[in-house]
């Protein structure tokens, strides 16, 4: 590689399928004295994964919460018909809907 593109280019190794070389793209962004190109940047890199991962973290709350309520709906019907089955054998009062106590 020549002194020029080492010089101008960004200075990310990138897999090729075939092995490690530099990245081919012009580095236009310093950074700590190396150069990046617009893609390895290393600062627009961290904020991408962060967005990235903030979206996720969004999603999965959101399928935690639902998760979380399917829960509640099924303790509820399982209470509903748990209550219906005690009615029907008798060991709750209809009319005051409390066990017998005896």
């Amino acid at each position: 590689m020549s002194e020029e593109k080492q010089k101008t280019g960004c200075s990310t190794d990138v897999w090729d399928g075939w092995g490690h070389s530099k990245c081919s793209r012009k580095g236009v962004i310093e950074r700590e004295g190396k150069l990046y190109c617009r893609q390895h940047d290393p600062v627009a890199k961290a904020k991408k994964e962060e967005e990235r991962d903030a979206a996720w973290r969004a999603q999965w709350d959101e399928k935690k919460r639902q998760h979380r309520i399917q829960g509640e709906r099924d303790a509820f019907a399982r209470d509903c018909v748990q209550e219906i089955a005690e009615r029907a054998a008798g060991k709750i009062d209809k009319d005051e809907g409390s066990k017998d106590e005896g």
